[in-house]
């Protein structure tokens, strides 16, 4: 066991010193462009599969780590020796900013999964309820007391890609209901989405 554990880190060792032989070789001008997409990738990456990871995606979380994994040791590895240069260590950390905004924003196209809707409402409640019930949502409607009387709480499920037109619809019906959204990690039973 000991000698595979030796010939492992012999290998990761090998990859290190080729890929920074291959990015030595590498122009001061072009060096930091590689650096910050190849940091931007694995950042995106990172922040795509933390988000699949908080909605218990296995296979996937599973897939993206590696994939990140592999990455940041086959390429990024080898530009690390590389960051004596200020422009290649700012092209770095550009790229891990970058990856982190590009990793949210693709997490938000694809919107995956499920949020839940608490809405507030003082005497607008009925007309939420028919807004949400007519685009095909279940909601529950409980009764509340706020601080100027009597308020409709609404619960409803919806998909995480619905959430801003639904947010517009009801925030067009009553301008000063209160809106929460949640992440929804699991949904069973109840009304069919």
């Amino acid at each position: 066991m000991e000698s595979l554990i030796r010939v492992l880190v012999d290998w990761i060792g090998s990859i290190g010193r080729s890929n920074a032989l291959l990015w030595a070789n590498w122009t001061a001008g072009t060096l930091p462009l590689a650096i910050f997409l190849l940091r931007a990738t694995d950042q995106t990456i990172s922040t795509v599969r933390m988000f699949v990871t908080s909605q218990g995606r296995r296979g996937a979380a599973w897939l993206l780590g590696l994939l990140q994994a592999l990455l940041f040791i086959g390429a990024i590895s080898g530009i690390l020796g590389q960051l004596t240069n200020p422009w290649n260590l700012v092209a770095y950390a550009a790229g891990y900013g970058a990856g982190s905004v590009l990793g949210i924003t693709i997490d938000n196209f694809l919107a995956p999964g499920h949020a839940f809707l608490r809405v507030v409402s003082q005497g607008q409640g009925p007309l939420l309820v028919s807004a949400l019930r007519d685009a095909g949502r279940g909601v529950t409607e409980m009764p509340g007391k706020g601080l100027e009387g009597t308020v409709s709480v609404l619960l409803c499920a919806i998909p995480r890609r619905e959430v801003v037109p639904t947010r517009t619809t009801l925030l067009a019906i009553d301008p000063n209901a209160f809106v929460t959204v949640e992440q929804i990690r699991v949904l069973d039973g109840g009304w069919v989405l």
